[in-house]
Formats: structure tokens, sequence, C-alpha cells
């Protein structure tokens, strides 16, 4: 499996500033005390969020431009927060986000297949050199192995379907 099987948040965590942060930061504080609702705000829960506009650091970045009262210091530190709540540096596609079908919890065919290929290719280049009869033993086993995690050695639930 490329990307094990883990747990995600759900929709309404995603965009959830932990309270860690909030205590370790007088500029979320300072932020919150101010009333100001442009960067983030506190739902009728106590939580507190990104501004719902923002789909990026850009957009963050343009409303610290609009306010016109941050420093650079605090920008950055505006996206440092926003990355730690986001952790888009992370994602690797959408591969890493859902379920199943080339996701979580699923055998990747396509990069099983390359393997396998890459390593029949080792195989004959070993052979060709004349390497130890050790060495291509351990090789073809590794070649058998890798063939097994292919589909049609597995069910359609050992597969991800």
């Amino acid at each position: 499996m490329l990307y094990p099987d883990k747990a995600l948040p759900s929709f309404l965590e995603k965009n959830l500033i932990p309270q860690s942060l909030i205590n370790d930061s007088p500029l979320l504080q300072s932020e919150l005390k101010s009333g100001r609702k442009e960067i983030i705000e506190q739902d009728i829960d106590g939580q507190v969020h990104f501004s719902g506009a923002f789909t990026n650091v850009a957009d963050l970045r343009r409303s610290i431009e609009r306010a016109g009262d941050i420093s650079k210091g605090n920008e950055l530190e505006w996206c440092m927060l926003f990355e730690a709540v986001f952790k888009h540096q992370e994602f690797t596609g959408r591969s890493s986000t859902m379920y199943k079908y080339e996701g979580l919890g699923c055998i990747y065919w396509h990069m099983v297949s390359k393997l396998l290929l890459a390593v029949s290719e080792f195989v004959d280049d070993a052979r060709q050199v004349g390497a130890e009869e050790s060495v291509l033993e351990r090789l073809v086993a590794h070649f058998y192995n890798i063939r097994g995690g292919l589909g049609l050695y597995k069910s359609p639930t050992e597969y991800g379907a």
C-alpha cells in the first residue's frame, strides 16, 4: 500500500485552530480580543477558525494586506499558523485523503507493476553480469513477492474495492 489506512479529520475538524496554538500565540490571543473577524473568528461553541473565505494562504495574505495594520513578522506568523492548521505542505494528492479506489487502504496496481518491472530488469541485469546464485535467488524471491501484490492474486476486498 502506498498510503496506509488512517483516521482523517471530519469536515468540521479541518478548520479548527487547536487550543494549544491559541495558548502559545499572543498574536492569536490579541486578534481574538480585538473582535475583528477578517482572519479568525470564534464560533458559538468557543472554537476558533480561520475565515471561511480563505481557500489557501494567498487568500489569507490578501486579507492581511487589506487590514493594513499587520507587520511583516506577524504576516509570517499568520502564514505559519495557517499551515499548522491545514498542513498543505503534507498534501500529496487526493489519494492521501480519500478511501479505497486508489486511496487510503488500497493497493496501487500501477506502482506495484512499475516496481515489478524494475525488479525484473535487475534480475536480467544480474544474470547478464554473472551475479552470484544467492543474489539471483533473492532477486527472484523479491520478484514473486511483489507480483503477489497485484490484483489478480488478491480478492477485491484485499485490493481495496
